[in-house]
């Protein structure tokens, strides 16, 4: 008898970092971004998508809605979180993805809890160990809270992507700090 043998397909590792805008901290998400990075660094693709919702949140209002004029409109929230569930769903397909994100409990956290609960992904589909850049920096010795300002003290630009707040701004910027955060780290040891 003939044993056949099975051939185990190892699918390249690669980190999506993650981001996403709020109707106030705790409210609908409206934008989100994602950029998918191979283990070299290289980029491979990326989403960029927002909703037609309006926030009614004052400081994002102020802060955040000014910046997002260049992304796309889907549609309302349901066609926001269908738009990114299947860039998501594909990446997982073809590739081993780890998820990356800056201070991501609240914001980021959540949006894939509602995917789940909406039923765009399944219930084993959100990341299980997301790389949360705040405690690398935390770790490294730097403010937790400011991408931008590590960014800045290790003279590092983020060129062309927009600014603070913009999804895919901050998805390129928590993905350079946590490149830099982890080679210093490694450096240290």
């Amino acid at each position: 008898m003939k044993t056949e043998e099975v051939q185990v397909v190892k699918r390249e590792r690669v980190i999506m970092s993650v981001d996403a805008e709020c109707d106030g901290l705790w409210g609908r998400h409206f934008a989100i971004g994602a950029v998918l990075y191979s283990e070299d660094g290289k980029e491979i693709r990326r989403f960029c998508a927002k909703s037609d919702i309006v926030p009614k949140d004052e400081w994002v209002q102020e802060n955040v809605v000014p910046f997002l004029d260049d992304i796309f409109v889907v549609g309302g929230t349901h066609e926001l979180y269908r738009s990114f569930a299947h860039f998501y769903k594909i990446a997982r397909e073809e590739y081993d993805v780890t998820t990356l994100w800056h201070m991501g409990y609240v914001v980021e956290g959540y949006l894939f809890r509602s995917l789940v609960k909406g039923g765009y992904i399944g219930e084993w589909d959100a990341p299980y160990t997301p790389i949360e850049v705040s405690a690398y920096l935390e770790i490294a010795g730097y403010a937790p809270d400011s991408v931008e300002k590590y960014l800045e003290i290790k003279g590092i630009k983020i060129e062309g992507e927009g600014s603070r707040h913009h999804p895919l701004f901050d998805c390129i910027s928590a993905y350079r700090a946590y490149e830099s955060l982890k080679e210093e780290l490694q450096r240290e040891r």
